[in-house]
């Protein structure tokens, strides 16, 4: 996928082995890479991190998907830790709605 069209500001997902990582703006754009906020280096021509051996990593455009994706992975990782025999079950209720968007019943 090559890159050109992005510039110094855009947004960008990072994928890693296809699952959604981070968005990432981008802070430097030169003829061959693209050098995100965070320091990672981008080909422009195939969108995969530089050096090659990390080519599992690859970015992409961000839409408003991705940052909906990014969003919940980021409240799933949060929960993860959270020690879930504390709560109530009506708290509990809550939580899961929150997270499927659904009335838990």
């Amino acid at each position: 996928m090559k890159l050109t069209n992005l510039n110094v500001g855009d947004s960008v997902t990072v994928f890693r082995l296809g699952k959604i990582l981070r968005i990432e703006k981008i802070e430097r754009k030169t003829k061959t890479m693209l050098v995100t906020k965070m320091g990672n280096k981008f080909n422009i021509n195939t969108g995969y991190k530089i050096p090659y051996d990390t080519f599992s990593s690859s970015i992409q455009p961000t839409t408003e998907d991705d940052r909906k994706a990014v969003t919940r992975q980021e409240m799933i990782d949060k929960l993860m830790s959270f020690p879930f025999g504390r709560l109530s079950y009506e708290q509990l209720k809550n939580v899961l709605k929150a997270i499927s968007g659904k009335e838990i019943k």
